[in-house]
């Protein structure tokens, strides 16, 4: 197979990506020790094929302990150090994003019962939308090539847009219309921070892993909100999960491609799907314009340079 769908080119704004091959994001720890040698290793994967390398997850808020799990791009100090990393990637030839989320803080934060949420004053609210928009800007000062903010996985953004974590009786909560508010209201502000130029790419929840009275119309609704809010890319991922199991719960393949369907059918925008599909499925998926790109864990990498070397090969021939 020749896969010309997933290696032609696809421009976001002002940003060409050379394919629509994306390296989902890792849980990185890019010290300055070892900066220089995780650059180099995108470097390659952009070398072997992959478009856009994306790396997080970056929190907006600083947070007081130091043993947090994610990156950080709340000082300058931050984009000082991630300017470094997109310095090595850009000399690759190479384009890499950073993913922005917020993990909770105190707002719509687990209490100690399980299932049970404390309800965040609505100031702090609007300073949690300003740190996205700071955190987007920040990643822009970086030199980073586009920006994901997270509304999926069960980070802030979906907590609010779930009906399982936000409980809020207000403009924020509720309905689904008013459970849209917060991250539309993120999308609006960092695209006012960014400029008009600068990609931003936003992964909304596909699938709920637990009861939640979110449809699949909702979902469609939202994207069509997101792309006139400021989003170049919709990247479908997982929804919140309240049961937390230890085993991975696997949504079939099919019921993210009928989603991006569906959302392709009412948004002008590209439609991306993060899941582990073969490069084969992929490829038959772009070329029915079903979706136009694919988010491939580093666990996938391998098949997909044997893919370059395939079809580079099928070219020569």
């Amino acid at each position: 197979m020749d896969y010309e769908h997933l290696f032609s080119s696809i421009t976001l704004r002002d940003t060409t990506l050379q394919t629509r091959i994306f390296m989902d994001s890792m849980l990185d720890h890019l010290t300055g020790k070892d900066l220089e040698k995780q650059a180099d290793y995108y470097g390659q994967k952009c070398k072997e094929g992959i478009g856009l390398i994306i790396i997080g997850r970056a929190e907006v808020t600083k947070k007081e302990s130091s043993d947090s799990d994610f990156l950080s791009i709340t000082e300058e100090k931050s984009v000082e150090h991630f300017k470094k990393l997109t310095e090595y990637v850009h000399e690759s030839g190479g384009k890499i994003a950073l993913q922005l989320i917020e993990s909770g803080g105190s707002l719509l934060h687990p209490s100690q019962s399980a299932g049970q949420y404390q309800i965040m004053p609505e100031k702090d609210i609007y300073k949690m939308i300003e740190a996205f928009a700071a955190g987007a800007k920040k990643t822009k000062q970086a030199g980073f090539d586009a920006v994901e903010i997270v509304g999926s996985d069960g980070y802030l953004i979906n907590q609010f847009l779930s009906s399982l974590s936000n409980t809020r009786k207000d403009k924020w909560g509720k309905t689904f219309e008013n459970r849209m508010h917060f991250p539309l209201a993120v999308a609006r502000h960092v695209r006012e921070y960014v400029g008009e130029h600068f990609p931003i790419i936003y992964r909304i929840p596909g699938f709920t892993l637990s009861h939640d009275s979110t449809t699949e119309e909702d979902i469609i609704h939202f994207a069509k909100q997101l792309k006139y809010s400021g989003a170049d890319l919709l990247n479908i991922g997982i929804g919140w999960n309240e049961k937390h199991s230890e085993q991975p719960i696997e949504v079939p393949e099919h019921k993210f491609l009928h989603l991006a369907e569906q959302i392709k059918s009412y948004v002008s925008i590209p439609v991306g799907i993060t899941k582990q599909m073969t490069m084969k499925s992929a490829e038959e998926a772009a070329a029915k314009g079903i979706t136009d790109t694919i988010c491939l864990p580093e666990s996938f990498t391998n098949q997909q340079k044997s893919n370059v070397s395939e079809r580079k090969s099928n070219k020569n021939s």
